[in-house]
């Protein structure tokens, strides 16, 4: 009894969901126009497919493109390595005295050696001039 009830139901053609299959042919036109022009991104080469009467989605085109790569980039570890004696840190802070008068403290840490810092009263434009750069 229960056979005769499924019967119909498996008989029943199941239609297929979702976008249609995007045929091997055109796969391969997308995917040699993506090469043969690297500047065009998705939506230019979807436009282009339109003008030649493909019927395609922007986001297939974007799916099927072939994806470039450019040369492995270098790990964190072995950037600090190479650019260790480029790298440096700099700090300018205030310190009050006891008889309330200001001093600045301007430090310039570098990572290859050693720096040292200066620590002076009061700013004065000879001191602070050579710090500053013109703009170019």
């Amino acid at each position: 009894m229960a056979q005769s009830r499924l019967l119909p139901l498996l008989a029943l053609e199941v239609t297929p969901t979702g976008r249609p299959k995007v045929d091997t042919e055109l796969r391969a036109l997308l995917q040699r126009m993506s090469v043969e022009n690297p500047l065009w991104g998705a939506p230019r080469i979807h436009g282009a497919l339109l003008k030649l009467g493909f019927a395609i989605a922007q986001s297939s085109v974007a799916k099927y493109m072939v994806k470039r790569r450019g040369p492995p980039s270098q790990g964190w570890c072995t950037f600090l390595r190479n650019h260790a004696p480029h790298i440096a840190a700099m700090d300018l802070f205030v310190v009050p005295t006891i008889g309330f008068k200001l001093l600045y403290a301007f430090v310039i840490v570098r990572l290859n050696r050693s720096g040292r810092g200066s620590v002076f009263g009061a700013p004065s434009y000879g001191r602070c001039m050579p710090i500053r750069r013109p703009k170019t």
